[in-house]
C-alpha cells in the first residue's frame, strides 16, 4: 500500500490521482536504512550515479548521467527516514514543482523529481560547475560595477519569481552561484528554492506557522526577522545584505550570536558603504540604492526587483555585450544588459558542482504582531522581542546559525560541495 504525502490518501504505487504527488510505500516508511553507497545505482531507469558531490543529515548530492540522453544532472536523494515526516515530503515535492515552473535562464532548472523502486526521494536538476559568490567575496570585496552586474542578473530572476507570487526568503551568496556558460563568465544562477513560499494571498497552504523564522539569520528581512507576515520585498532587502557584503566583504549586520544578529536587523542601521572598492568609487546614486534596499519598513525599498535591476543598470558597465544579450530583461524591459568581466580563477582547484539544499525545517519562533507604520519599532519592543526569542530558542541559537552552513564544504573534486550538501 502507498500513501500520498499531500493529500494522506491510500492507494496503489504511481502518481495520486487527487493531487498528482508520487505515491511513497508504507512499507518503507519507519525503516532506518544502512547507508549504503549508492554510487553506480540507477534511479527509475534513468540517472545513474557517477559520483557524490555533497552529504548532509537528509541526504546526498550526486552527480549523474540520463542513460539515453547522456545528459549530466545534479541528483539530490533524501534518506529514506527523512520520508518519516510526511510534512518534510510535501516541501520537497513542492521545492521540485516550484523550480519546474521557473524558466529564467538565471534560476537553476529542475528536470524531473520522484522516488525510487527502494523509497529513495530524489530531485534532478541542472549540474552547474563554478563557484558560488561566497567564495568570490571570500577572496575580497567586489568592484562596484561588477556587483552591480552580479546583482541584476539576481533581480532577474527574482522578478519571475515574485511574478509567480513565489518570495524566496533564504537569498544569500551560498544560494547565488557563478558559473562559466559557453564563453560567459560570472553567468548568475540562483539556487534553493526548496524554502520558498508563496506570498500572502497567492494561494497554497501555509507550510510554517505564522511567527516562525526561515533562513539564515545574517540575511533576514526585519519583518522576517519578527515573523510577520512576508512579500517580494523582503527578497530585495536580503539582496541588499548580499549588495553590501559584495562591496565590504562582510554581511551588514553580525552580532555574537544569531539573536544578536537578529536584534541588530530590527534595531540599527547599517555601517557606512566605503568611499571606493577596489579603486572604484562607489557611486552616490548606487549607495542610495543600497541604502534603499536595507529600509527597515519594506515601503521604503523599491517596489520590484524588476525596479531594482533598471536601477542597477546604470552601474553595471557596457550594455551591449557579455550577459546580458543572451539574457533579455523581463516584461520588455530595455533590451540589454551589462558585459560580464573576466573575473580570473577563484583559486587552482578543480570548480565546484552544484546542487541545491533540501528545504531545511522552520529553526525558531518569534513573537508576531503587526507590522509598524513608523519608521522602526519603538526600543522596547525590539528588547522585549529580543528577549522572547533568546527565551525560546535556548540552546538551540547554534542550530540557527548552523542553517547558514550546512552540510560538509568542499569542492567538487576532491571533497563534497558546501552548498551541495542537504
Amino acid at each position: 500500500m502507498h500513501i500520498c504525502p499531500n493529500c494522506g490518501r491510500r492507494g496503489e504505487r504511481g502518481i495520486c490521482p487527487h493531487d498528482g504527488f508520487p505515491m511513497l510505500d508504507e512499507a518503507l516508511q519507519g525503516r532506518r536504512p544502512v547507508e549504503a553507497d549508492l554510487l553506480g545505482r540507477v534511479f527509475q531507469g534513468r540517472y545513474q550515479v557517477t559520483a557524490l558531490l555533497g552529504k548532509g543529515g537528509m541526504g546526498w548530492v550526486f552527480r549523474a548521467r540520463h542513460l539515453k540522453l547522456g545528459q549530466e544532472v545534479a541528483l539530490k536523494v533524501l534518506r529514506r527516514d527523512v520520508g518519516d515526516d510526511l510534512r518534510l515530503v510535501k516541501r520537497f515535492f513542492l521545492e521540485a514543482r516550484t523550480c519546474a515552473q521557473l524558466r529564467h535562464p538565471h534560476t537553476i532548472r529542475v528536470h524531473d523529481f520522484g522516488e525510487s523502486e527502494d523509497g529513495f526521494l530524489y530531485l534532478a536538476m541542472e549540474f552547474l560547475a563554478g563557484h558560488p559568490l561566497s567564495r568570490h567575496i571570500a577572496r575580497g570585496p567586489l568592484d562596484p560595477r561588477r556587483a552591480a552586474r552580479l546583482a541584476m542578473q539576481v533581480c532577474q530572476s527574482l522578478d519571475e519569481a515574485h511574478d509567480a507570487g513565489l518570495v524566496h526568503r533564504d537569498l544569500k551568496p551560498d544560494n547565488i552561484f557563478l558559473c562559466k556558460i559557453h564563453k560567459l563568465d560570472d553567468f548568475v544562477k540562483v539556487l534553493d528554492f526548496g524554502i520558498a513560499k508563496l506570498a500572502e494571498g497567492a494561494g497554497g497552504e501555509r507550510l510554517t506557522a505564522t511567527g516562525t523564522v526561515v533562513g539564515t539569520p545574517s540575511y533576514l528581512s526585519p519583518e522576517q526577522a519578527q515573523g510577520l507576515p512576508l512579500d517580494r520585498r523582503s527578497d530585495l532587502f536580503a539582496l541588499g545584505v548580499t549588495l553590501h557584503e559584495m562591496l565590504t566583504g562582510q554581511p551588514p549586520f553580525e552580532g555574537p550570536s544569531a539573536v544578536a544578529t537578529l536584534g541588530k536587523i530590527v534595531l540599527e542601521p547599517p555601517p557606512p558603504l566605503p568611499a571606493s572598492v577596489a579603486g572604484q568609487p562607489v557611486p552616490p546614486a548606487l549607495r542610495e540604492l543600497i541604502e534603499q534596499l536595507l529600509a527597515k519598513q519594506p515601503a521604503a525599498r523599491p517596489a520590484s526587483a524588476e525596479e531594482a535591476a533598471h536601477r542597477l543598470e546604470a552601474f553595471a558597465g557596457d550594455p551591449t555585450s557579455g550577459v546580458g544579450r543572451l539574457v533579455p530583461r523581463p516584461h520588455g524591459a530595455p533590451a540589454g544588459s551589462p558585459a560580464a568581466p573576466a573575473p580570473g580563477p577563484v583559486d587552482d582547484q578543480a570548480p565546484t558542482v552544484i546542487g541545491l539544499e533540501p528545504p531545511p525545517l522552520p529553526v525558531a519562533t518569534l513573537p508576531t504582531g503587526r507590522a509598524a507604520a513608523r519608521p522602526g519599532p519603538p526600543l522596547l519592543v525590539v528588547v522585549l522581542i529580543v528577549l522572547l526569542v533568546g527565551i525560546g530558542l535556548g540552546g538551540l541559537t547554534a542550530g540557527l546559525v548552523f542553517l547558514g552552513s550546512s552540510g560538509e564544504a568542499g569542492d567538487a573534486t576532491p571533497a563534497p560541495a558546501a552548498t551541495a550538501a542537504p
